[in-house]
Parts: C-alpha cells; structure tokens; sequence
C-alpha cells in the first residue's frame, strides 16, 4: 500500500457515496491505496453507505469533523 485517502464525515449521507464512486472510480490499481471514512457520530446511514462501497470506517463520536 501506497498511500491512504481519508475522509471526515458526519451527517454526509446525501454526499458519502458520490464521494466514494469518484474515487473508487478513477482507473488506478486498488491494491495501491485504501480509502477511510473518519465518521464523526453522525446520526444517518454515512457509515453503512461508506462500508457498503468498500471503505475502512473508523467511528469517532467527537463534535467536530476536523
């Protein structure tokens, strides 16, 4: 592995998935790089979505998404 994308989210439901396609998409080899969603206590189905499109979630319920 490579290198890793992060992403902080919370409450980002309507934007996880578009997010995640995006990246997932770009014609790169997999094996190279990991995608992690730092979920923020969000109160929608973020971490579902984020898992469901193969990301590593790390669940987190502090306030902010710094």
């Amino acid at each position: 592995m490579k290198f890793s994308i992060i992403i902080p989210a919370k409450n980002e439901e309507a934007n996880i998935g578009h997010c995640l396609d995006s990246i997932l998409g770009v014609d790169f080899d997999r094996s190279q790089y990991e995608v992690i969603v730092i979920d923020n206590g969000s109160s929608d189905r973020t971490p579902s979505i984020a898992r469901e499109k193969g990301a590593l979630v790390h669940e987190k319920p502090e306030p902010t998404i710094a």
